[in-house]
């Protein structure tokens, strides 16, 4: 809602689109009113973060095997490793920091293990898995409908983490899920109505419904786990759940498109 007439505007909804662009990516955003917004109101636009990270991998992957004639395999790794950039690794880090968790004894340990910088065994072989399979489906899928693709991907998998922070409490008293608390289910619903559009128009009829069946079985997935074993949602969490959402996500929708 807008903080002036109480309504969501589109001048709201702008500003909530460079406060998530200035949350979730590492984009420079100029000083404005969009500092007013809050984190947890700024994830309603995260899917449209999706849609300009997805698209700035899309042209690189096009530059890379279009341009210079590299293979393919070389501009879907430069391709992610742009997205990577793009975001300061911030859902990639979370991914790694959720599995390395998974080590510990309690739930007072693996919150701890989270918390640490470093990186572990687990983290280091759930990145690698992850990003080996986003750039191998990359490499392999139709020139023609990568920009599809990859949009509705990046898109909806955020969208999935979204609806993650609604369902699941913070499993910390502090940190920035902490500070966000349980996602306001317009906040939510907003996120996910966001996704589902950018994934109706950018991917072919017959690859929306697995797509959307794959971003609701990685969030299942990592809803459970994080709910048996932290009994809550922290920001790695989500992150790790954009993550695999996203992987699962580029592999049914290339199964349909190719």
């Amino acid at each position: 809602m807008d903080t002036e007439t109480g309504k969501w505007t589109l001048r709201r909804a702008g500003r909530e689109t460079l406060a998530a662009l200035a949350f979730f990516t590492r984009i420079p955003m100029p000083s404005g009113p969009w500092q007013e917004i809050t984190l947890a109101a700024s994830m309603r636009m995260l899917p449209l973060v999706g849609v300009i990270v997805g698209a700035a991998i899309g042209l690189v992957y096009w530059l890379f095997t279009g341009l210079l004639s590299a293979p393919a395999p070389a501009g879907a790794a430069a391709a992610v490793a742009t997205g990577v950039l793009l975001t300061g690794a911030l859902h990639e880090d979370g991914l790694a920091d959720f599995w390395d968790g998974f080590g510990g004894r309690n739930r007072a340990r693996r919150l701890a293990i989270m918390r640490d910088s470093h990186l572990g065994s687990y983290g280091a072989i759930a990145l690698v898995i992850v990003l080996s399979l986003r750039i191998a489906v990359i490499s392999a899928a139709p020139p023609a409908q990568m920009a599809g693709l990859l949009i509705a991907a990046a898109a909806l998998s955020r969208a999935a983490a979204v609806a993650l922070a609604h369902l699941l409490p913070p499993a910390r008293q502090d940190g920035l899920s902490a500070s966000a608390g349980l996602l306001p289910l317009p906040v939510a619903a907003g996120a996910v109505a966001i996704g589902l559009l950018v994934t109706v128009i950018a991917l072919p009829l017959a690859a929306v419904l697995p797509a959307v069946i794959a971003a609701s079985a990685g969030t299942a997935a990592i809803y459970r786990l994080s709910y048996r074993r932290l009994g809550g949602q922290t920001g790695d969490v989500l992150g790790a759940a954009q993550q695999v959402s996203e992987a699962l996500i580029l592999i049914s929708i290339f199964n349909i498109s190719v």
